[in-house]
């Protein structure tokens, strides 16, 4: 099986050598990296520099490196922030570069979900629509609703919703989460799910339901494996958030094929 694990934060805790070997190790073809190497003593990540606005634009040497040195088996994903001058030469540039296959935005600071239903991030978003790239989407936790006004408006622009729209319990992922598959454009990245969805240790046999129901919901095109498991601190590794779905007998083979690596490669344009 092609398997795309669509989020691990390499050079966090192992670098592109030991990646590769663990992947093969699990039978993970390719891996899409958010470079991510540690926190500054104010909680900003350390692979980032300050704009002279204030705004800090982050840097992915690692991610750019061992995506030319292994284009099947990597490719990386650019963090970017409303508030760069430049962000629209950004958002070009990342679409000319061969191993940049997507765009992420972290909206979790109360400030920014207010910029967002304030229709703040209406340029940003035009920006990622002319790109062409996905934009993955990180709001903070039961928020995953004030997405919908900017799906409606950007119908062109492929917004994926991070660790399964960050629900705190799965009560507010089947009202939250759920009701917005009806808008096309987004999809859901699987992510998360045991420690968001599960009342149980691997192998997480209550969350294959909330799976089958998103399935229903979205299609299983519109919906993409990440691990996650660099920055997880609940236990699970690597391994569990990955053969949980390998392995679940309630799954068609046809939606674990999806779901594991083809809807990614579909997403990503990562063939």
């Amino acid at each position: 099986m092609d398997v795309v694990d669509s989020q691990v934060h390499l050079f966090l805790n192992m670098d592109a050598r030991q990646g590769l070997a663990a992947m093969d190790a699990l039978g993970i073809r390719s891996t899409l990296i958010d470079e991510y190497w540690a926190l500054d003593a104010g909680g900003t990540p350390t692979n980032a520099f300050s704009l002279v606005n204030g705004a800090r634009r982050r840097v992915h040497p690692g991610a750019e490196m061992a995506s030319f040195q292994h284009p099947d088996r990597f490719a990386y994903l650019v963090k970017l922030t409303r508030d760069d001058p430049m962000v629209e030469a950004l958002f070009e540039l990342a679409a000319q570069h061969p191993h940049v296959r997507a765009v992420r935005v972290d909206v979790r600071a109360e400030s920014e979900v207010m910029a967002l239903e304030q229709g703040a991030y209406s340029s940003f978003f035009r920006a990622a629509q002319r790109s062409g790239l996905p934009l993955f989407v990180l709001l903070p936790t039961d928020r995953a609703p004030t997405l919908r006004a900017s799906l409606e408006a950007f119908p062109d622009l492929r917004f994926v919703l991070d660790h399964c729209g960050m629900p705190s319990n799965a009560q507010r992922f089947t009202t939250d989460v759920l009701p917005l598959a009806r808008l096309p454009n987004l999809h859901l990245k699987w992510c998360h799910a045991p420690a968001k969805l599960s009342a149980t240790s691997y192998p997480f046999a209550d969350c294959i339901q909330y799976l089958q129901r998103s399935i229903d919901a979205f299609g299983v095109e519109r919906i993409l494996w990440a691990s996650d498991f660099t920055a997880i601190r609940t236990g699970t590794t690597w391994a569990e958030s990955l053969f949980y779905l390998r392995h679940a007998a309630a799954l068609a083979d046809s939606d674990r094929e999806w779901i594991l690596g083809r809807s990614a490669r579909k997403l990503l344009a990562w063939h």
